[in-house]
């Protein structure tokens, strides 16, 4: 039986030790540094034409107290797709549309459930309302009702960890129109 250690936490019986930790560490490097190009765009910042991008995605991950109870959760409650799994130690979740959601033991350093400290959201698929009528059914915990924020409306809920998420539905007004090719903005 393999085991591996990352965060102080060990993993007995993750199939790929090595690869688990690399990835993990890899994606947590990735994602940090996709923070900083975000805050760089809110300020106004743009990269140059001749400045080549060093980043390609970013995943954030999620730390959890019970690894199988929030596989069950990502798969079941909410439907999304198991992309790979190492043991207790790792396990990527497929959420569509690029988004990938990395599950990590919590540790002393990274706890989970920690609220206030991330929050990831979800885009409805169908209109709100019937979202949150069958995520209910499948036992997903909603904080309060449906919430019209002017353009958007949300609904917020958490995983078993108390780890905050919401649900998104675009008003029609304020829907993304495609542009064509020729008009795209880089």
């Amino acid at each position: 039986m393999e085991s591996c250690s990352h965060n102080g936490v060990v993993a007995a019986g993750s199939r790929k030790t090595g690869r688990a930790f690399s990835l993990a560490a890899r994606f947590m490097a990735a994602f940090k540094m996709a923070l900083v190009f975000v805050a760089f765009r809110a300020t106004g910042y743009r990269w140059s034409r001749g400045c080549r991008m060093t980043i390609s995605g970013g995943m954030p991950t999620i730390f959890v107290s019970d690894m199988d109870a929030a596989v069950r959760f990502y798969l079941e409650a909410l439907g999304l797709k198991l992309l790979e799994r190492y043991g207790d130690h790792w396990a990527s979740i497929d959420a569509g549309h690029g988004l990938t959601i990395g599950l990590h033991p919590a540790s002393a350093q990274n706890p989970a459930g920690r609220v206030g400290s991330m929050t990831i959201g979800f885009r409805s698929s169908e209109p709100i309302r019937e979202t949150v009528a069958k995520l209910k059914a499948r036992g997903v915990v909603f904080r309060g009702d449906i919430v019209d924020d002017t353009q958007l409306l949300v609904a917020n809920f958490q995983d078993p960890d108390g780890n905050p998420f919401y649900l998104a539905e675009p008003k029609a007004e304020y829907q993304r129109k495609p542009q064509p090719a020729s008009t795209a903005k880089p």
